[in-house]
């Protein structure tokens, strides 16, 4: 999923609670780049809802409301927010046996490893994978719980 980062955030004026009470308030959601948003959204309400993956990472947006009533003077009141959707990193995700028998295979399953910006999340993604050797004491480190006899040797 992305994230949401306001950079910056300006109202033209405030609501009294007075002008709240005499008159129903309309709201108009507009957003720069205007495209953006599919026609299923609603911009008239008081929350502006966009559906997930519908923004697109490292493009800068403008959402602006628009507040109306018949006792305001001088027209409707504006406030205008710049968002930024940042990019999410790849989830890299491991199944597999930890301890295995030396005659038996070792079987490792990167599949549930995923993008967490799109929405099939298997798109595009390439797997490279290494082995390297632990000594006893790395061994120790990354797994605790085994046993170790008087040698300091894994059981």
């Amino acid at each position: 999923p992305s994230s949401i980062l306001p950079s910056s955030s300006s109202s033209t004026t405030s609501l009294s609670s007075s002008s709240l009470a005499s008159s129903p308030l309309t709201f108009k959601w507009t957003s720069s780049p205007s495209s953006i948003l599919p026609l299923a959204v609603s911009l008239s309400g008081i929350e502006l809802h966009i559906p997930a993956f519908i923004l697109v990472p490292a493009t800068p947006y403008i959402f602006t409301l628009m507040v109306n009533s018949t006792s305001f003077i001088g027209g409707p009141l504006s406030a205008s927010i710049s968002v930024n959707i940042s990019r999410s990193s790849p989830v890299a995700s491991i199944i597999g046996s930890t301890i295995i028998g030396i005659s038996q295979p070792l079987i490792l399953d990167g599949s549930r490893s995923h993008d967490p910006d799109h929405v099939d999340l298997s798109v595009n993604l390439l797997f490279s994978w290494s082995c390297s050797s632990l000594s006893c004491s790395s061994v120790s480190s990354l797994f605790p719980d085994l046993a170790r006899n008087n040698n300091n040797s894994i059981l």
